[in-house]
């Protein structure tokens, strides 16, 4: 399994790891990519891109956006906070999300169950290369 995203923007395209992504918003018929660097804005609908992301880093909150779990602080059923933004969570997607992320309050067990990928995805973010 890959760690990146090639985003085309324009005629070329970017290699983007996963753990450097915020979050996704839908822009009418593009796609935003946000992270801390750097704005990329891709043609492909929000729907297709979420195809493309792997279920345990991302979650759809939003019929607008995608939030990256690593750079996500906290969550309400009305908002998520991802890096220094507040996005609002979807009434069709709360309990998705409230019900999918790993939490002491819904499951326990779940939270020591990391795959390899999701302990590199760890170690890379917390800077551990």
């Amino acid at each position: 399994m890959y760690d990146f995203l090639y985003i085309k923007e324009g005629d070329r395209q970017w290699r983007v790891p996963f753990t450097e992504i915020l979050y996704f918003e839908s822009h009418n018929k593009y796609t935003r990519v946000i992270t801390p660097k750097k704005v990329y804005l891709t043609h492909e609908p929000l729907s297709l891109v979420q195809k493309a992301l792997p279920t345990n880093l991302f979650m759809r909150i939003h019929r607008f956006y995608i939030i990256s779990l690593l750079h996500t602080s906290s969550f309400s059923n009305r908002v998520a906070y991802v890096g220094n933004k507040e996005l609002p969570v979807g009434k069709q997607y709360k309990e998705v999300l409230n019900n999918s992320v790993p939490s002491l309050s819904n499951n326990p067990a779940y939270c020591t169950k990391l795959s390899n990928y999701d302990l590199l995805a760890l170690f890379r973010k917390i800077g551990f290369n």
